[in-house]
């Protein structure tokens, strides 16, 4: 099915970006999320500049299934204000947490706890990118809307309610599916491979058997809320967090992968 609604993406690595494409893209047939078109999902929007250069055939990614006729359907779509902007975003511990973990394993060593200084730093990173996401989606006429990855995860009705509000239709049916390993922008639904649900996964973080110390994920939690004077991330944080103190022995038993 020809896409008739297009969605831009937006969010940091390991913010549940490709989750969220996959079930969107397989709940509404007639929707398409764009990652690396009109600039990369995780860098900070600069639309009238990506359109730009898509007019000039400038497609900015070296593999897509879309034709020409796709891509002036989505310069039409910007030039209309009908594009429609989506942000993925994290709980900044569990964040920190997929984040080290991926990177230990794009670099073949073991996963490393995280100091007070590399945690300070990806705490700061993080607060900057969404604060200007955020500026950013006020300020802009197209229409946005938030994702928070943990919530999507438990509950996927929220991809309809955001679909419905945008006028996309929808599968009557939810399912719950895997997620896209694939980031490129093809068709995300071919690329669907396996289950990604881990019940477990954010009680264990914030318990201590992550990559942050128990003793630093409450320091970690006050540093968020202190360097957040406009006190957005409230909407972005987990707020079923566990600090009993279980060790990460007694918890790793439990994980499901």
């Amino acid at each position: 099915m020809a896409p008739r609604y297009w969605i831009k993406q937006y969010g940091l690595q390991r913010s549940g970006t490709n989750y969220s494409r996959a079930l969107i893209e397989s709940l509404c047939p007639e929707a398409r999320v764009l990652a690396s078109i009109l600039g990369t999902k995780h860098d900070l929007p600069d639309l009238d500049a990506a359109v730009a250069r898509l007019r000039e055939g400038d497609v900015g990614i070296a593999k897509t299934d879309l034709a020409t006729e796709d891509f002036q359907e989505i310069m039409r779509a910007y030039e209309m204000g009908e594009l429609r902007i989506l942000v993925c975003v994290r709980d900044a511990v569990v964040w920190m947490d997929s984040l080290e973990r991926y990177r230990a394993k794009r670099e073949r060593r073991e996963p490393q706890v995280l100091t007070r200084t590399t945690i300070e730093d990806w705490v700061r990173r993080w607060l900057d990118y969404y604060s200007q996401l955020h500026d950013w989606c006020e300020s802009s006429t197209l229409s946005s809307s938030w994702v928070v990855h943990h919530q999507v995860v438990r509950n996927p009705e929220m991809v309809v309610e955001i679909a419905e509000n945008w006028g996309i239709p929808c599968n009557d049916e939810i399912q719950r599916l895997g997620y896209m390993r694939n980031g490129s922008d093809e068709h995300s639904s071919r690329f669907i491979s396996r289950q990604k649900y881990r019940p477990n996964q954010y009680p264990e973080v914030y318990s201590g058997a992550g990559l942050i110390a128990l003793e630093d994920v409450r320091w970690t939690t006050d540093l968020v809320k202190s360097l957040d004077s406009r006190k957005l991330s409230r909407n972005w944080m987990w707020k079923g967090a566990s600090l009993r103190r279980r060790t990460s022995q007694q918890l790793s038993g439990d994980r499901t992968e």
